[in-house]
């Protein structure tokens, strides 16, 4: 093997080669719109695990990157067209791709969306014990293509 091929192996791949919705998309735009919950104007969502704190400027600046991620889900998800699914199937794309395998990135993700205005619980969360694996129910706005 050549040491170009080594050092383009050894290399980290841009997320301009990621699709629309990944794993690493999903931190990064969490990293960027996080805030402190004490600072003015900060919206809090409550997520499954943890609870959240976002900037609301940051979340409107990145608001077409989100809905273009939301688009990539299942049409089950959206709210015009199939009224909320379940987050366990949250993981796979409307390709029939996993775009990731950890529950906390999905997490991540609703939370931004409920953050933005454009997702929400379908139940409250006393009810989650009545769903599949004690799971939420989530709807995105986005979601439909």
């Amino acid at each position: 093997m050549t040491t170009d091929k080594l050092a383009s192996r050894n290399e980290s791949p841009s997320l301009d080669a990621e699709p629309v919705l990944s794993s690493g998309r999903v931190q990064l735009l969490l990293g960027d719109c996080l805030s402190r919950p004490e600072e003015g104007g900060a919206v809090v969502v409550e997520g499954v695990r943890c609870d959240y704190a976002f900037d609301r400027a940051k979340l409107d600046e990145r608001r077409t990157e989100l809905l273009a991620m939301l688009a990539e889900l299942p049409d089950q998800f959206a709210t015009s067209s199939g009224g909320g699914w379940t987050f366990l199937n949250l993981c796979v794309d409307r390709h029939g791709r996993q775009w990731t395998d950890l529950h906390q990135v999905q997490e991540w993700l609703c939370c931004l969306a409920i953050g933005a205005g454009v997702g929400r619980w379908v139940l409250p969360r006393h009810m989650w014990e009545a769903l599949p694996g004690g799971m939420p129910y989530v709807q995105f706005e986005g979601a439909s293509a």
